[in-house]
């Protein structure tokens, strides 16, 4: 931090019966993060992208709330391909074409 201080913030999992999903799928932008459950994450969670090459292109712990926002500014900078996306332990396929 500027001013010589740092926090951590508190990181939770995902639970089983939390379900999401990225839509539209091929992803045109904007893309929605969308679950049963999700929206009840009231924490920080981690949301990864994971490129066709395996390089992690996002890897970022942001509040629930905020995830959408954080997929699709990477999103603007990904070429083409299928990527994984990664919220929690969590994971799904997302197409950009």
């Amino acid at each position: 931090d500027y001013d010589g201080t740092s926090s951590l913030s508190r990181i939770v999992g995902l639970n089983e019966a939390t379900e999401w999903s990225v839509y539209p799928n091929p992803a045109v932008s904007p893309v929605q993060i969308t679950g049963t459950g999700l929206s009840d994450v009231t924490e920080s969670v981690s949301l990864s992208i994971i490129a066709p090459d395996g390089r992690v292109a996002l890897d970022v712990v942001a509040p629930a709330s905020s995830l959408t926002e954080h997929l699709n500014a990477a999103l603007s900078n990904l070429s083409s391909g299928l990527y994984v996306v990664r919220i929690g332990r969590q994971t799904n396929r997302l197409v950009k074409p």
